[in-house]
C-alpha cells in the first residue's frame, strides 16, 4: 500500500505538475500543420480540460505540501499563474510557431477550465486529506 501513498507525496506531485506543464507546453507549441484539424468547439473543450487539470495538479501539490490545507489566496494565485501561462502560450503561438495563431476564445476557454479545476479541487480535496 505504501507505493500508492507515495503518489500523493509532495515531491511526487511536484514532479507530476512539472511534467504535465512541459507536456502541454510542447503540445501547445507544435507547428500548426502537425496538429489534426478539429471543429472549433472541440478545440475549446480541449483548452478547458487542459487548464482544469493544470490548476488541479498544482492545487493538489500545494495542498499536500502545506499539510492538507490550501487557502483561498493560494488557490487564487495558482489560478492567476495558470491564466498568465495561457496568455504566454497564446503570445508564443502567434509570434514563434508556424501556422498557429493566438485566439481570444482560447483565453476564455482557459479561464473556464481554471474555474472548473478550482471547483473540482474544492469538491474533491477531502478525498486527499487523509492520504500521507
Amino acid at each position: 500500500m505504501r507505493p500508492i501513498k507515495n503518489l500523493l507525496a509532495p515531491k511526487t506531485l511536484l514532479l507530476l505538475a512539472l511534467v504535465y506543464l512541459v507536456v502541454i507546453s510542447i503540445a501547445f507549441l507544435i507547428p500548426g500543420r502537425a496538429i489534426p484539424t478539429t471543429q472549433l468547439p472541440l478545440d475549446k473543450v480541449v483548452h478547458i480540460g487542459i487548464h482544469a487539470v493544470l490548476l488541479f495538479v498544482w492545487a493538489l501539490y500545494f495542498f499536500k505540501k502545506n499539510d492538507n490545507t490550501l487557502t483561498g489566496n493560494t488557490l487564487l494565485l495558482i489560478g492567476v499563474a495558470c491564466f498568465l501561462y495561457g496568455i504566454i502560450i497564446e503570445v508564443l503561438q502567434e509570434s514563434l510557431v508556424a501556422l498557429r495563431h493566438s485566439d481570444f476564445l482560447d483565453l476564455v476557454a482557459n479561464s473556464i477550465g481554471i474555474l472548473l479545476g478550482a471547483i473540482v479541487f474544492y469538491k474533491a480535496k477531502h478525498y486527499f486529506k487523509n492520504q500521507k
